[in-house]
């Protein structure tokens, strides 16, 4: 059968009927420290998920379980036991009736194993677990290892820049992906939510951190999409670490009108020389013939360039006791982005508005840091491609679950009267 579409309204009503009938004679009791649990369910709708799936269960049969109660149960298990496996997740629910009330099943009426990895099928829009069959792969040399404290020698080469031209070739064909339904619900209802509650900022130029971090899988290839998919907002800046300073990834971004803040991977200790009597220091910055960098005086967005002034410069004024230049406002040079996107950056790599926003970039090590720390990634030890997507697209939405708290905490605090007065 076809699921039954629950709102959210009916899922209230449940928690309020089901706390008050088991924990309001004092044989359970509701500490402090679930409050908040209750809380972040009590506001979040996901009653979406059983029409995103509803075509998805076959017409005839017996009546499934609510796909809403599901997906709940699921992030009610990241949230508070992410390093135990299913099968004793649904134990917990059957010893802990607050575990089921807040899924939105009936304590002594839980879904079994089985049943979480039906429901996982479905979010899975391919008939296999994985993005690709398996092949079978030639042994391969063990790759060297790099210094220590450094990353290891690259072994393909222009790998980079082969996937980066593969990339802007097929820029404009989107194929369809096994986890399009859970990014559709992700960013319909989880991310739709944040951008309205401002938490992503001004949603026309966001700026995006990216950072790759290696976790323990079953030795799968597996790769993911976002910019095709992602239609709430424009990306204006890009936030990488050096690890990404390539220069193909530069022409990239520039492809997708995207600025780049990459911390360079200095790969020489000398200064590249002009056909004049400047250099460009490590970080694109130009040197005056006395070995100062030269001051950033602005960018000229039509002719793709930045302007410098001499460093001794200062209105009219220059202090310098041997000018280069006959002119009283100073010496001006100009770096053409054009010639080298690398080096020659919009916000030049020695400003404070480089330095302000480049900061911001340790915001993913946070994220990833709640992920495989906090939230347990890697307990999942899952051996299949869906398993892995359901669980970091869970822990996701379970960090903006967090952040929608944090920021309405205040508004919670009549919660507790409301649903157990004589606990409050």
């Amino acid at each position: 059968m076809k699921p039954i579409l629950i709102s959210h309204e009916l899922y209230q009503d449940s928690v309020l009927l089901r706390l008050r009938r088991y924990y309001s004679g004092g044989i359970f009791v509701v500490v402090n420290k679930d409050w908040p649990l209750v809380a972040k369910f009590w506001r979040t709708d996901l009653s979406y998920i059983t029409t995103l799936l509803q075509d998805y269960y076959d017409a005839k049969g017996p009546e499934p379980r609510d796909p809403s109660s599901m997906l709940r149960s699921y992030l009610l298990f990241l949230m508070t036991k992410p390093e135990i496996g299913l099968t004793e997740w649904v134990n917990e629910m059957r010893r802990i009736p607050y575990y089921a009330i807040l899924s939105g099943f009936e304590p002594g009426n839980l879904p079994g194993v089985g049943t979480f990895y039906d429901f996982f099928k479905r979010l899975w829009a391919a008939s296999g677990n994985n993005l690709k069959p398996k092949k079978l792969m030639k042994r391969k040399r063990k790759p060297k290892k790099g210094k220590k404290g450094e990353k290891a020698p690259t072994t393909t080469p222009g790998k980079v820049q082969r996937l980066v031209e593969w990339m802007i070739r097929h820029a404009d064909k989107k194929s369809n992906l096994p986890s399009d339904r859970l990014f559709n619900f992700f960013q319909t209802q989880i991310l739709t939510v944040s951008a309205n509650l401002g938490l992503l900022g001004d949603m026309n130029t966001l700026t995006v951190a990216g950072d790759g971090t290696p976790i323990v899988t079953s030795v799968y290839s597996r790769s993911k999409s976002f910019k095709q998919r992602f239609t709430l907002g424009t990306v204006d800046k890009m936030l990488l670490d050096a690890a990404h300073d390539a220069e193909a990834i530069y022409h990239l971004l520039d492809h997708q009108n995207t600025e780049p803040f990459i911390d360079l991977n200095c790969r020489s200790k000398k200064n590249s020389n002009t056909s004049g009597d400047i250099h460009i220091s490590l970080k694109g910055v130009p040197i005056c013939p006395i070995g100062l960098e030269m001051k950033s005086n602005g960018h000229e967005q039509l002719r793709h360039r930045n302007k410098w002034r001499c460093p001794l410069s200062c209105g009219t004024r220059c202090s310098c006791t041997t000018p280069c230049s006959n002119a009283k406002y100073g010496r001006t040079y100009y770096t053409n982005q054009l010639r080298n996107l690398r080096l020659f950056t919009k916000t030049s790599r020695n400003s404070e508005k480089w330095t302000l926003i480049y900061n911001r970039r340790s915001s993913v090590e946070r994220s990833n840091k709640r992920e495989k720390i906090d939230y347990k990634l890697e307990s999942g030890r899952h051996r299949s491609t869906k398993m892995w997507y359901v669980r970091i697209y869970g822990i996701m939405m379970c960090q903006h679950l967090d952040a929608w708290y944090s920021l309405q905490k205040e508004s919670f605090e009549g919660l507790k009267s409301l649903i157990l007065p004589q606990a409050s």
